[in-house]
């Protein structure tokens, strides 16, 4: 599984050396509510789940998706 980082920056198209764990949504250009969709559907495909909309507005920034992928990580067994 991608962390965070990869994942974000991938979907933003931005160097992960540029995000902190404050980073989120509109806090750079390139995260914007389209990009904000587009990052929600990589978690999606990367944890092979849905994530409802009362979700979807809680993971804004850099630290809750690192989260959001730790808890799925567990679940699914991973470390």
């Amino acid at each position: 599984m991608k962390n965070a980082e990869e994942l974000i920056a991938g979907v933003l198209g931005i160097s992960p050396q540029l995000l902190r764990d404050d980073t989120g949504y509109l806090s750079v250009p390139q995260w914007d509510s389209l990009r904000h969709i587009d990052l929600m559907l990589a978690l999606e495909a990367e944890t092979d789940s849905e994530i409802s909309a009362d979700v979807m507005v809680e993971l804004i920034n850099v630290a809750a998706i690192r989260a959001f992928l730790l808890d799925r990580a567990k679940r699914a067994g991973g470390s």
